[in-house]
């Protein structure tokens, strides 16, 4: 309980700050006045902390500053007991864009041994003409599913330390990991033939003869699900989020609500600059704040849209209106990647609305 400085009457802070506030007071605490011993790079606007914390339904969290172009991403410490190569995860995730970026379908040679189902020579040259393309599928399979044992770690890494500001290093890597899932989702989405040749693959995996197969007939059905998902990696990291507990969830609201302020504060405005294979700051940014959501909303029963954690107006109008060349993309992503748009407030989807 703190003291209000208007009435001067106690004020009990589980009547206004986030949930977590019931099992974890001193950190909530931090979070809301942004005090939090190492926050030595938050920025709030001028004014009363007292009065940031009460003035609105603004989250602190919107005012935090990351640089992610000055902060690399690093490894957890190993102090933490965590035995995560964050840095090996993000080279795969740069290797899995690319691959998918440049993804060339082998229809032709599907559709031919669709047309000859017992010719074994134009099978077996179908299979050889996919091995690549089954193979990088697969890379894309075993990359979801570290993934979604490393982030619920590194979430409860940064909840165990505070605030996001408080692990730089960390949080710059989950919103790497972030960015990544709503990218690669996206261009999954525009990207038919990835279905298309993994269909052509199970029909004549057991009509050929002398090719080394990337997946025999049990792995190919597992996989054969993962690629289903229109957005496979948001459906399986949202299902790894589910079992997190409110702590961590609000560990992805203030990485998402510290991206919207951070868009707002540039008017949405490119700055000259680039990172590293993300586009430009502003750019990652957009990705990282729609990531955090879509995975909230996944990983939550109540869904993001109603979450007092999240600065939901802020981040969909912040989409809508600051969104670049990508504002259809954001939009769309919130719409219809999420799992309780349809039930959002009549604002929210006033706002998203065509």
């Amino acid at each position: 309980r703190v003291a209000s400085r208007s009435a001067g009457r106690p004020v009990d802070l589980r009547a206004l700050t986030p949930s977590c506030l019931e099992s974890r007071p001193e950190v909530c605490l931090a979070r809301a006045a942004g005090l939090r011993a190492g926050c030595a790079d938050l920025c709030l606007h001028p004014g009363s902390v007292m009065g940031q914390m009460f003035s609105g339904p603004t989250p602190p969290s919107y005012r935090f500053t990351l640089d992610f172009e000055a902060v690399p991403a690093a490894s957890m410490s190993p102090a933490t007991g965590d035995d995560i190569n964050l840095k090996a995860l993000l080279a795969r995730t740069k290797d899995a864009l690319i691959q998918i970026q440049g993804y060339k379908s082998c229809q032709v040679a599907v559709k031919k041994a669709i047309e000859a189902p017992k010719d074994v020579q134009i099978n077996t040259d179908a299979a050889a003409a996919l091995q690549d393309n089954i193979t990088a599928v697969k890379s894309w399979y075993d990359l979801a599913e570290d993934m979604a044992v490393a982030l619920p770690q590194v979430v409860a890494n940064i909840s165990r330390q505070g605030a996001i500001t408080t692990s730089p290093e960390l949080a710059a890597a989950l919103a790497q990991l972030v960015a990544f899932m709503y990218r690669f989702d996206q261009a999954k989405l525009y990207e038919s033939g990835i279905q298309n040749d993994f269909s052509g693959y199970r029909r004549v995996m057991n009509k050929c003869s002398g090719v080394a197969l990337p997946l025999d007939e049990s792995a190919a059905s597992v996989v054969s699900m993962f690629v289903a998902q229109p957005g496979p990696f948001a459906h399986r990291l949202g299902v790894a989020f589910q079992a997190l507990g409110a702590d961590s969830r609000l560990v992805l609201a203030e990485l998402c609500n510290a991206c919207c302020g951070t868009i707002d504060r540039s008017k949405g405005k490119e700055p000259a600059q680039k990172m590293d294979g993300f586009g430009s700051s502003v750019d990652f940014c957009r990705h990282v704040m729609v990531g955090c959501i879509i995975l909230y909303d996944r990983g939550s029963k109540s869904g993001a849209f109603g979450s007092r954690d999240i600065a939901v107006v802020k981040c969909c109008t912040a989409a809508k209106k600051r969104g670049g060349a990508d504002t259809a993309s954001l939009c769309n992503a919130l719409k219809y990647s999420t799992a309780t748009f349809s039930t959002s407030p009549d604002r929210v989807q006033e706002i998203l609305g065509d």
